[in-house]
């Protein structure tokens, strides 16, 4: 994906659409690959206040979730029978991961929400700028977020 990034502003590579003027910002989300290097956050984005939205929006997509030949139960051993048991089973396991996420970088979410804010935060998700775009400041990446 990151060498494509660059092909957003070739002239000609799409016909039918004008390159975009300057290369997008592109963040990758925290994951806990370590090749070719570990993820390394930029921000950290306290998702307390969404995260019932977030879990509904993950709710509607059971295709990638809770179907019995979905990516995630297509090579479990023993899969629960019913998709409703799949289903609060995977979307439990990704509302623990954003708790994972703020214990792991709590020191970020301190320093770029203060102490009182950032030690109470609950969960959090956490984004790295990719080199392939452009660069952003720290301001810049959390006027994206709504929730500073």
């Amino acid at each position: 994906m990151d060498d494509s990034i660059i092909l957003v502003e070739a002239k000609f590579f799409t016909p039918d659409t004008p390159p975009l003027p300057r290369s997008p910002l592109v963040l990758y989300y925290s994951d806990n690959f370590q090749r070719p290097l570990p993820f390394k956050p930029d921000l950290v984005v306290n998702i307390d206040k969404v995260i019932d939205k977030k879990r509904q929006a993950l709710e509607q997509m059971p295709s990638q979730f809770s179907d019995i030949d979905s990516w995630t139960y297509g090579r479990a051993e023993n899969p629960p029978d019913d998709e409703a048991t799949r289903l609060k089973l995977r979307i439990d396991n990704l509302m623990n991961r954003s708790v994972d996420i703020a214990d792991k970088y709590r020191s970020m979410l301190i320093k770029l929400y203060g102490e009182n804010v950032g030690n109470n935060v609950r969960h959090a998700e956490a984004f790295q700028v990719s080199e392939y775009g452009r660069s952003a400041t720290t301001e810049e990446l959390k006027a994206l977020f709504p929730t500073f």
